[in-house]
């Protein structure tokens, strides 16, 4: 363990060496005490050692060489004790600890104290110092421990860790204590009755503490006592005088700090304990200090600063009373609540063995190479939020026990941009940039620039625009050939770092990333191929390559899983493999009862699915002017601008007024848009191989809605909605087809038969059954069958 001070005054590093020794590891601290050579030996059961160089070193050297000097003194040590777990405690050990992890051969595990950019350092350059180290070397530990949930969210969402960081409380353990001690009773060494009231504040009084804030409401309480146990003597000099100065001098008491053995002896005389730490830094709301709970370990209620951190750990406390550490008035209330109240019942729930078996866990997986913790990444060429099969999925692999993630791609719609947690996974999403942006800057040509002239003016001046690049130009190529290349750069170089046990390849597009995966972490490689992609719709890649490319994905991947049987078929037909199991995009939610309608309202049609050609979508809008009645209402992401080509065609059909293109919203929002429609358009045109044989989710979520479905007639989509008597089939290159399906469904009658077999479909075809077939295949890599 390395520490950047003594280890004798710091219960935390000494609570966790304890714990590590007695559960077997050899365990050595190297420490800075003030003087070489100190405290060396055993503390506790474990080894300590100072490097602290010698006196004449800091004398001479200026601050800056000096701090690299202790440094190689910490990477001399390590070299030759050669550890096989390296325990950085703070900010400030997290550069001799990577060194000595590299030289060592071992792994490195950081200790985060505190928040530490959320610290107010004195020093800018010091600050900046801290948080670029944090920022290259968290993601390189192969453990991150921290003190409070908060700080473990900052850590994990600031550094996009894997896994979020380990929370071990800074709580006491009994053991640290010397429950032979006899305290001196602070009374009458304070000169006060048996049955005065008194106030302690364990540890320094310090700024930004709430200590003068306390020293004015004491002083507002006739009667009650305040004791200072510990601080610098500078500010107790000045809290000394704004007693004085409020004609409560003699109420207001200052004494040495006792050792940590002694602190609970103390703290058990104490009438109420406080601690006021200020909202004055992200740090400070996110703490949880050590003396709050030594309180409440001795028996003695807490008044304690209502921040967020400490609000979430004892906002139901009885014996905790949680304050403005501002406001005199406040605290002197919360004073009087806490004398008036009951005292803490013993034992305190907030005591270290839990939290110290917590790090054994941690520190047995190390020792059993868990570095890979049961791992999981599912990798999809999306913005995550809007694709209802990749959270389906990262759903059930993190109700299986996996620590997951899912790397998608940032996109400029709203809630796709950056990494977020959701529904117990991580969302990480890759924004190529640094070299491949300026280059694909360059090559979207010059944008036009106002002259200098007109600028401030007023007058618009037109100046002729770079010509957009043709779909399949040479420069499009290009710039899409170094968009998917530093793509899957960061893609690789991401499951690197995370080390799964399995990746989920969510079609061709990031198959690359999962086979390199394979290669370089051995997991295990599930390739879902939701399209034909050979034979997809739009694909700019020749034929010939992609056939080659999944020719070898399928036969590199464990397992290979499609979502539809006639896709299952080509695969094994024409890779001459087993057929892929199906597992069917199947949504995980039910729609309650229908809304009930206006009976004057026009009948809906709805599509619910991506806005993009060959969806049969221009169709259902000639449609749409042939049945005058019937409003139309689409809902999905754009692809290739084609909504404004929609919106136009709509204008010059007349039919602008009766129809609604809406963004996408969340899966698990898909019955708000479906609930007030009478039927769902599934118009899917046979333009290519893979839309032939599809089988949309949107068929399944229009039928979890009680929808009738309007079909066109490819095979397997149709085949699902005959077979099922869920709707009817319809040739969408024929409008007039098209409209009078339409009204046949509109029909009181065929509806009430279309969502009676809708509602039986629905009760077959559950999430629940598709989720078993996907587990199957996930059970080889999960956790448990690895002893993890």
């Amino acid at each position: 363990m390395l520490l950047h001070k003594s280890v004798e005054h710091d219960s935390r590093v000494r609570r966790a060496a304890r714990e590590l020794a007695e559960s077997g590891h050899t365990v050595t601290v190297l420490h800075l005490p003030p003087a070489r050579g100190q405290l060396d030996g055993q503390l506790d059961g474990f080894a300590v050692r100072s490097v602290t160089p010698p006196a004449w070193v800091r004398r001479r050297l200026p601050s800056i060489l000096y701090r690299l000097v202790f440094f190689a003194t910490f990477v001399v040590a390590l070299r030759r004790l050669r550890p096989d777990a390296i325990h950085a405690h703070d900010a400030a050990m997290l550069a001799p600890g990577w060194a000595g992890a590299r030289v060592a051969g071992a792994v490195l595990v950081y200790d985060s104290h505190e928040y530490a950019v959320g610290v107010p350092y004195r020093e800018r350059a010091w600050a900046a110092l801290v948080s670029t180290l944090e920022r290259l070397l968290v993601p390189r530990c192969t453990l991150v421990i921290t003190v409070s949930e908060g700080i473990a969210e900052r850590l994990q969402e600031r550094y996009r860790l894997p896994r979020r960081p380990l929370v071990v409380r800074n709580l006491p353990d009994p053991r640290a204590y010397d429950a032979d001690f006899q305290a001196v009773d602070l009374r009458v060494e304070l000169g006060l009755p048996v049955e005065a009231e008194l106030v302690l504040h364990l540890g320094a009084a310090a700024l930004d503490r709430g200590c003068e804030a306390l020293v004015g409401s004491v002083a507002a309480m006739p009667g009650v006592q305040l004791l200072f146990l510990g601080g610098d003597r500078i500010y107790a000099a000045r809290l000394r005088r704004l007693a004085a100065d409020l004609g409560a001098a003699e109420r207001v008491h200052f004494r040495e700090p006792v050792p940590v053995s002694q602190v609970l002896a103390y703290a058990c005389q104490a009438s109420v304990g406080v601690s006021l730490l200020e909202d004055t830094c992200e740090n400070h709301r996110l703490a949880l200090p050590n003396k709050v709970f030594e309180y409440l370990a001795a028996g003695t209620p807490v008044v304690a600063s209502d921040l967020p951190e400490l609000q979430r750990t004892l906002a139901d406390r009885p014996e905790a009373v949680l304050v403005d550490p501002a406001d005199e008035a406040a605290i002197a209330a919360a004073l009087r609540t806490a004398l008036d109240g009951p005292r803490p019942a013993l034992p305190s729930p907030f005591l270290w063995p839990a939290e110290g078996a917590r790090l054994i866990a941690a520190y047995a997986e190390l020792a059993a190479g868990g570095d890979r913790r049961g791992a999981a990444v599912v990798l999809v060429r999306n913005g995550v939020s809007h694709d209802a099969r990749i959270l389906r999925e990262a759903r059930l692999l993190s109700a299986m026990g996996f620590e997951t993630t899912v790397v998608g791609v940032a996109t400029s719609a709203p809630g796709e941009l950056g990494s977020e947690r959701l529904d117990g996974f991580r969302v990480a999403r890759i924004d190529p940039g640094g070299a491949s942006r300026r280059a694909l800057a360059r090559l979207r040509g010059s944008t036009s620039r106002l002259p200098a002239a007109a600028a401030g003016t007023g007058v618009a001046v037109t100046q002729a625009a770079a010509p957009p690049l043709q779909p399949h130009s040479p420069r499009r190529r290009l710039r899409r050939l170094l968009t998917t290349a530093d793509y899957y750069r960061r893609g690789i170089g991401m499951v690197r770092r995370l080390r799964p046990r399995l990746i989920h390849a969510n079609d061709y597009n990031t198959a690359w990333i999962g086979a390199a995966g394979k290669l370089l972490t051995g997991s295990r490689l599930v390739y879902d191929a939701h399209e034909l992609w050979a034979d997809r719709n739009l694909r700019p890649e020749p034929r010939p390559w992609l056939l080659l490319c999944e020719a070898l994905f399928v036969r590199v991947a464990d397992e290979v899983i499609t979502t539809s049987p006639g896709y299952s078929q080509v695969l094994a037909r024409r890779y001459r493999i087993p057929p892929p199991r199906v597992v069917r995009n199947v949504p995980a939610w039910r729609a309650g009862p229908r809304p009930q309608r206006d009976p004057g309202a026009p009948p809906l049609a709805v599509y619910f699915g991506a806005v993009t050609r060959n969806r049969g979508l221009a169709p259902a809008l000639r449609a749409l002017a042939l049945v005058p009645e019937l409003q139309m209402r689409f809902v999905g992401p754009e692809a290739w601008g084609y909504a404004a080509e929609l919106r136009q065609l709509a204008v010059e059909l007349g039919v602008a007024g009766r129809l609604q293109i809406l963004d996408p919203i969340p899966p698990e929002q898909a019955a708000s848009v479906l609930a007030d429609a009478d039927l769902g358009l599934a118009l899917i045109e046979p333009a290519c191989l893979s839309y032939r044989m599809t089988l949309p989710n949107k068929l399944y979520e229009y039928v979890a809605a009680g929808l009738p479905v309007l079909s066109s007639g490819v095979p397997v989509l149709a085949g699902e909605v005959r077979r099922h008597g869920v709707g009817l089939i319809a040739d969408p290159a024929d409008p007039a087809a098209l409209a009078a399906a339409i009204r046949a469904m509109l029909d009181s009658a065929a509806q009430a038969r279309f969502r009676e077999a809708a509602a039986r479909l629905a009760t077959e075809t559950v999430w629940e059954r598709e989720q078993l077939a996907l587990a199957e295949v996930y059970r080889p890599a999960e956790p448990d069958s690895h002893g993890g």
